[in-house]
């Protein structure tokens, strides 16, 4: 199901953009695309979210071989392309 609703995403947006659902039935779909950055000061948290990670690609390969999870001297070497809009 994870995969076929991927899959569709384009649909799904064409669905809703032309449906003639009110505003708030419309945000509360959240459709969205997401590329995700995921850092974590606390070692503790660090190794139970990479846990997480493996089972889901354990669980999930197909899902999950879009995802990369980059750890130690490894996340140093990665570029990650500065964002248009800053968070404070």
């Amino acid at each position: 199901m994870v995969h076929f609703r991927a899959m569709h995403l384009n649909a799904y947006r064409e669905a809703v953009e032309h449906s003639n659902a009110p505003k708030e039935l419309k945000e509360a779909c959240q459709l969205r695309d997401v590329e995700a950055i995921e850092a974590s000061v606390d070692p503790d948290v660090w190794e139970g979210r990479k846990r997480k990670f493996r089972e889901w690609q354990a669980d999930m390969p197909d899902e999950a071989a879009a995802w990369t999870l980059y750890d130690g001297p490894d996340a140093a070497k990665v570029s990650v392309p500065p964002q248009s809009e800053s968070i404070s």
